[in-house]
C-alpha cells in the first residue's frame, strides 16, 4: 500500500521522536534522512529493517509529496 504524503510525514516525525533524532532530511526521490547524535541515518538498512530496530516503510518521496508537505506545513506568509 502506498501511503499519501501526509502520512508518510507523519511517520517521520514519529520516527524522529522515537530515535531522538535532531533533524529530518527530506529529498524528492530519497530516503528520509535522520540526524541522531550528530550523525546522518537513513532510512531503512539492507536487511530491510528501520533505524529504530522496527520494520519501516521505506517509501521513497516522489516530487510531488515534496511539495504538498512543504505546502501543507507552511503558511501562505512564508
Amino acid at each position: 500500500m502506498i501511503k499519501d504524503a501526509i502520512t508518510l510525514f507523519e511517520d517521520y516525525l514519529a520516527a524522529c521522536v522515537e530515535m531522538g533524532a535532531s533533524d529530518l532530511h527530506l529529498s524528492a526521490h530519497c530516503p528520509a534522512t535522520f540526524r541522531v547524535n550528530g550523525e546522518l541515518v537513513s532510512e531503512g538498512g539492507e536487511d530491510g529493517e528501520g533505524i529504530s530496530g522496527k520494520e519501516m516503510d521505506t517509501t521513497v518521496l516522489q516530487a510531488d509529496q515534496t511539495k504538498e508537505i512543504i505546502q501543507t506545513i507552511t503558511s501562505d506568509k512564508q
